[in-house]
């Protein structure tokens, strides 16, 4: 290849690349687990999912319609999450937060479609997942006691047993 085709390929690959489709938008997630423990008997889904979503310089002054719905078997013990409280915005502006209340443990897709710009041309919709764990249980003060109790009369059991051998 000599030099001016290599320039021409190069020119038209760099054309391509920088005015091609617009940038989609920013998204960030907070998000808040449950209050208590799946298997605790007071168990009521009360996390939170919140998506705030930020303008890109190819797509200005946009609206955004977002959703959530919950991910089949992704709960504990194959579990589907519950419906949010609210599933879906439209036609809310950059810099809004979207928040999904009543969200229980698993996996929530969210959705985010540009539904309008002031500028550009709105790009593909954003689809992620997002994960709501259940804390491991931390062992209280008396099961930490019990623990080590066992393990010094295990290491007891241990020396007397060296002493009669």
């Amino acid at each position: 290849m000599n030099l001016k085709s290599f320039c021409t390929v190069s020119i038209g690959l760099l054309c391509l690349l920088s005015f091609g489709v617009a940038n989609a938008a920013t998204v960030s997630y907070s998000i808040t687990p449950p209050s208590l423990l799946f298997a605790d008997p007071g168990y009521t889904p009360d996390g939170n999912v919140t998506a705030t979503v930020a303008d890109t310089l190819d797509c200005t002054d946009g609206t955004f319609t977002v959703n959530a719905s919950p991910v089949a078997a992704s709960g504990p013990g194959g579990s589907t999450p519950p419906l949010t409280a609210v599933t879906t915005y439209i036609g809310f502006p950059a810099g809004s937060n979207f928040s999904f209340n009543n969200a229980g443990y698993g996996q929530y897709q969210i959705t985010t479609t540009t539904t309008a710009c002031a500028t550009g041309t709105p790009p593909d919709p954003i689809v992620n997942i997002v994960t709501l764990r259940e804390a491991k249980p931390i062992p209280s003060l008396s099961q930490l006691g019990l623990i080590i109790m066992a393990l010094m009369m295990g290491m007891g059991a241990v020396v007397m047993r060296r002493r009669q051998a």
